[in-house]
């Protein structure tokens, strides 16, 4: 059920959104690799080149592994890896984009489920890879949460209802002297409508550690990796370890 409705939300999205380059705004797509649904140990990988250089998603199921670190999730960015991290059990799937912010030249990886979505970006000030948006947080009265790029180049979270109905929608902006995202509603919300999110997730919590050794992944070009931090944060929860090369 849950892996239709996310389909039904993508097309959807076709109809409100602008899916390749931005062709006005500050964003574009660089990789979308759709809904993701594996069997166990099966793993998918695509190769995108764009103008940012060529990257290459991996993500895999692991039969072996917690449920908090059931899919390993590996992006690079010509050839070296920045991105190193695990994703829990979930029966609708994942689905991963890339994100160009052209004025800056900031990086943004968006973890998408049936009904949480995350936006996780690079901070250079830190050296670590920052959450910048989590659907859970923003009121909305419908069930399940989409990100996508308008037409004008303009990245949007939207809410749909049940019955694939757009109930609300935020017009995302980063704000560089902030180094944080802003928003504007461009919906009105019912009002005295409450949020059906607060009743169905956990508070995500973070913590910084050692990624565990996953031996059955390891690419052979993988790079020496730096110290990692860990972090919960999707669906039920959107989990996210990540490692990032020093060179």
């Amino acid at each position: 059920m849950k892996k239709t409705i996310g389909i039904l939300i993508l097309l959807a999205c076709c109809l409100i959104s602008f899916t390749g380059t931005a062709l006005a705004g500050s964003f574009s797509t660089l990789a979308d690799t759709g809904m993701l649904t594996l069997g166990d140990d099966e793993a998918w990988e695509k190769t995108y080149k764009t103008e940012r250089g060529k990257f290459k998603v991996r993500f895999r199921k692991l039969w072996n592994s917690s449920e908090k670190k059931r899919y390993h999730l590996i992006i690079w960015q010509d050839g070296k890896r920045i991105a190193d991290g695990y994703c829990p059990k979930n029966d609708s799937g994942y689905a991963i984009q890339i994100y160009h912010e052209q004025d800056t030249g900031r990086l943004f990886v968006a973890l998408e489920t049936a009904l949480r979505v995350t936006l996780m970006g690079y901070e250079p000030m830190n050296g670590r890879l920052e959450k910048y948006i989590d659907s859970k947080d923003y009121y909305n009265s419908g069930k399940y949460p989409k990100l996508y790029l308008h037409r004008e180049g303009d990245l949007h979270l939207a809410f749909f209802t049940e019955r694939m109905r757009q109930s609300n929608d935020y017009k995302m902006t980063w704000d560089e002297s902030a180094r944080w995202f802003g928003y504007r509603d461009t919906m009105a919300p019912p009002p005295s409508s409450a949020s059906h999110e607060e009743e169905e997730y956990d508070e995500p919590s973070y913590s910084e550690s050692e990624p565990e050794p996953e031996a059955t992944v390891a690419p052979p070009e993988t790079p020496a990796t730096t110290a990692a931090d860990t972090s919960v944060m999707a669906e039920e929860d959107l989990y996210y370890s990540k490692t990032v090369t020093t060179s």
